[in-house]
């Protein structure tokens, strides 16, 4: 599972094991999968797991910011 992030289009292709979605970035809200502890973003085919420096960028460009800060197990 992949992203592909067009700054000049204001667009996000997002790959996932069901299938591709371009999506507009203003549409996009990333959240955090508790269970994995890493943010993702949720399309119509799917989801797609998303680095921070990945979250940061589209952030930056328009998207939602929809994340829990997660504390450190101890």
């Amino acid at each position: 599972m992949s992203i592909a992030i067009d700054l000049e289009k204001g667009t996000c292709i997002v790959n996932t094991q069901y299938g591709q979605d371009e999506m507009p970035i203003r549409d996009i809200t990333i959240s955090t999968d508790k269970t994995l502890r890493t943010s993702v973003i949720r399309t119509s085919v799917g989801r797609s797991i998303v680095t921070e420096d990945e979250a940061q960028t589209l952030l930056g460009a328009g998207a939602h910011d929809d994340r829990d800060n997660l504390v450190f197990d101890q």
